[in-house]
Order: C-alpha cells, then sequence, then structure tokens
C-alpha cells in the first residue's frame, strides 16, 4: 500500500465539506459529511476548481468521501448536479475518480452504477471510476498508471 504524503492541510470549504491534496497535488481528497443543497453546491463548485486548474499534462485523480449519503431528495438532487459535471468535464479529459464510502455492499452498487454510467456517455474511455471502502486502496488505485 502507499503511505499517504499530504502535502497541504485539510481545508473547509463549506460546512459539511473538506478538501486536501495528496501525493504532491496529484490527488485531491474531498471528505463531505452533508448532503444539503448548500454543501452539495459548494463539493462540486470546488471539483470543478479543481479540474480548471489541473495541469493539462496530469491526469486527475480525485477522491470522493462520502461520509453519509444523505435522504432520498438530497441524493436526488446530488445525482442530478454529479450528471451535470459529468456532461460539462468527463468527456473531455482522461481522469481517475474514486468514491469512499463505509459500506461494502454500497461500494459495490456504486461500482455498477458508475460502470453503466460510463458506458452510457460518450468518449467514455475517458473516464475511470471505482468505489472503495478503504481509503488506503483507494488511493493505491488512483495512484496507478
Amino acid at each position: 500500500m502507499s503511505a499517504e504524503v499530504h502535502t497541504l492541510q485539510p481545508e473547509l470549504i463549506a460546512l459539511g465539506v473538506t478538501r486536501e491534496w495528496l501525493h504532491d497535488h496529484k490527488i485531491v481528497v474531498f471528505h463531505i459529511t452533508d448532503q444539503k443543497q448548500a454543501a452539495v453546491d459548494a463539493w462540486l463548485g470546488a471539483t470543478k476548481d479543481a479540474l480548471d486548474g489541473w495541469p493539462e499534462s496530469d491526469t486527475p485523480r480525485i477522491l470522493h468521501h462520502l461520509e453519509r449519503l444523505g435522504t432520498p431528495s438530497q441524493a436526488s438532487y446530488t445525482n442530478r448536479k454529479i450528471a451535470e459535471l459529468h456532461r460539462s468535464y468527463f468527456i473531455v479529459r482522461k481522469m481517475r475518480i474514486a468514491t469512499l464510502l463505509r459500506s461494502p455492499t454500497l461500494v459495490g452498487l456504486i461500482r455498477v452504477m458508475a460502470q453503466v454510467g460510463t458506458l452510457s456517455m460518450p468518449n467514455n474511455a475517458n473516464i475511470i471510476p471505482s468505489a472503495f471502502s478503504d481509503r488506503e486502496k483507494a488511493i493505491a488505485w488512483l495512484l496507478e498508471v
């Protein structure tokens, strides 16, 4: 396993959302503990900012650590906003995206959903998604070539 190398302390993006950079800015980690609309907007806005600032020569490697999944209405809003983000960024640039969840059962479900969603998108070879219940495994996967 790869030991985490922090390059910056976690920063508060909004209530319920922090961001940290690992491995000399090779990985950005978003830790989400609240899925209220303001937190989701801040999280995905910070994700867009990270992608906009990522050097063109590097592959973005993003870890979304979802502490809670929220209510069905919150999940619906989150899914809609993530779909908007996918349409605007993920079809034009190759990237690796990991989702970290507590439940191994949900990890399996998210993996299947990510593969189905990726296959239905144009230029899907650019997106390499996966899901994990172990942070170290997620980070090691993100660092793979």
